[in-house]
């Protein structure tokens, strides 16, 4: 029997950053064992988790782009790269 994973080595499993590990665990996502998580299901929703996370930057990459683009149609500078648009 398993006793399941702690916050800090379930994050760890999972690769995922601090904040979007907290969502996904205040969502439910991850099954908990008394105040540990159920490793079988951070293996199974952690690589989900990844996939939707990347998908999700690189969404961000395309917004960014485009609005760069737009701005420099316009003759305006683009924002600083990290910066809001």
């Amino acid at each position: 029997m398993t006793l399941g994973l702690t916050w800090a080595e379930a994050r760890q499993k999972t690769g995922l950053e601090p904040h979007d590990f907290s969502i996904l665990a205040r969502s439910g996502a991850f099954r908990r064992v008394g105040v540990r998580f159920d490793p079988a299901s951070l293996e199974d929703n952690g690589k989900r988790a990844i996939e939707i996370q990347r998908d999700a930057d690189d969404r961000i990459k395309e917004i960014r782009r485009d609005a760069a683009r737009r701005l420099a149609a316009l003759g305006m500078e683009p924002p600083i790269e990290g910066g809001s648009i």
